[in-house]
């Protein structure tokens, strides 16, 4: 099992860049994770994920975002 966080904050200067482009910078975006890994069977693994990102893009201009995901290993 698996939990982390990221943070990311824009400089300046990125934030000025947003605002050029008509954009509304937030001052950063930020990641929270969390995954799980399950061996089902001695050679097939499944690892399901799940990330809330918090000012995507660091701008205001969109919602905040869920991203489910997954990975699956074979081995032979």
């Amino acid at each position: 099992m698996g939990l982390a966080f990221a943070y990311a904050q824009l400089s300046p200067g990125a934030r000025n860049g947003l605002r050029d482009v008509g954009s509304s910078p937030a001052g950063a975006e930020m990641v929270i994770e969390l995954t799980y890994q399950v061996q089902v069977t001695r050679w097939f693994m499944l690892q399901p994920d799940l990330q809330f990102i918090i000012n995507p893009g660091g701008t205001n201009d969109f919602a905040n975002a869920v991203v489910i995901g997954g990975r699956a290993a074979i081995v032979f």
